[in-house]
């Protein structure tokens, strides 16, 4: 009986000592799994959160002052999305941005020892010096004063061009009354200048100019033409045809009256066209050609003090009379219009009728005559 009652004691410990180990490992299960949700949680933030790396930019070879501002500007932007701070990678980043050729005109030019050891304001320098063709400033500002829009160019492109030219104009002065002197810039006055100099909109120049008072900055003035652009293109659209009417118009042919009218013109214009191709004279004396190889002109004219003979008229001979050309113009009419050949003709009798004439004092009397008249 004792013997049983420790063999069970001895059992109940080793199921005790079991359900320890079992709820140990339970434990070491759930600290795992926890870690690796935690690791797949910050994994898939980190992937959202992660930034597609920016082209970096080139440099060519031939750039202008404006190719290099541009460059820089799209540089510094590089550098800040990709967190470029270490000098050695942005030595080389820089190197990297060059092209084959502007590489070896600074490998000659600078030489290697002075590109690892520079600093990137000087490596830039030394950049721009082989890269970059610089031109005067007052090149530039004579280019800016003949800048003009172009036909159908918006004022926000206009403005662009301006702003972009005056950067490399060097619209700035320093002022040394101030102590460090203090550079100021007056490009925003000479942009607001040019913009209404040369426009190509005749009436929108004209109210801007108006209204000079109340458009005093540059902002005001682009803001006036944007106002002026916008109302134009909208009256515009409100008196355009719609499409079906328009087509209409296209489609419909020609009126009847207003063919034989572009008909009488064309035989018009060809007629007179043919006459004075073929006559070739002078309208005042007739002649092809005036005495001593004189011009054509009226005042070298023979005829340009000559009496006329036919209209008492002076300028021109009786040849070349414009009077008795029309005078013989409507003879002729006259005589070819068969109305006024009708109306000229007496009237046919019948045979039956009789006329009566009455000469003086004696009466006549015409008939047709009956068998035993005398």
């Amino acid at each position: 009986m004792l013997l049983t009652i420790m063999e069970t004691e001895q059992q109940v410990q080793q199921m005790l000592v079991m359900m320890q180990q079992q709820m140990a490992a339970l434990t070491t299960l759930q600290t795992e799994n926890a870690r690796l949700r935690t690791e797949v949680h910050n994994n898939n933030t980190s992937n959202q959160c992660k930034v597609k790396k920016p082209d970096r930019p080139t440099i060519n070879g031939g750039l202008d002052d404006r190719d290099w501002a541009l460059f820089i500007d799209s540089w510094i932007r590089y550098k800040t999305m990709v967190n470029l701070t270490d000098l050695g990678l942005t030595r080389m980043e820089l190197r990297s941005a060059c092209s084959e050729d502007v590489n070896k005109l600074l490998f000659e030019y600078v030489g290697s020892t002075a590109l690892e050891t520079c600093s990137e304001n000087q490596l830039l320098e030394h950049i721009k010096s082989v890269a970059v063709k610089s031109v005067h400033k007052e090149v530039h500002q004579v280019a800016f004063n003949k800048m003009i829009q172009n036909p159908g160019e918006s004022v926000t492109n206009y403005v662009a061009r301006l702003k972009a030219k005056a950067f490399l104009c060097g619209f700035e002065v320093t002022c040394t009354d101030h102590e460090p002197p203090v550079t100021i810039s007056y490009a925003e006055q000479m942009v607001a200048q040019r913009l209404v100099a040369g426009l190509s909109n005749q009436e929108h120049q004209r109210k801007v100019l108006a209204e000079a008072s109340a458009l005093v900055t540059l902002s005001d003035k682009v803001n006036r033409l944007h106002m002026l652009e916008t109302t134009e293109e909208s009256v515009t659209m409100l008196h355009k045809p719609p499409p079906s009417e328009a087509s209409f118009h296209r489609s419909t042919p020609p009126s009847e009256a207003s063919f034989h009218r572009s008909t009488y013109k064309k035989g018009k214009s060809g007629q007179k066209k043919f006459s004075t191709a073929k006559e070739g004279k002078c309208r005042w004396c007739g002649r092809t050609t005036h005495p001593g190889g004189k011009s054509m002109d009226r005042v070298k004219c023979p005829a340009k003090d000559a009496n006329c003979s036919n209209c008492r008229r002076f300028g021109h001979f009786k040849e070349v009379c414009e009077q008795s050309k029309n005078a013989a113009a409507d003879s002729d009419q006259q005589q070819c219009s068969p109305a006024i050949v009708e109306q000229s003709l007496p009237p046919l009798l019948p045979s039956t009728s009789s006329v009566s004439f009455s000469f003086g004092t004696q009466d006549f009397h015409q008939g047709q005559k009956h068998d035993g008249d005398t």
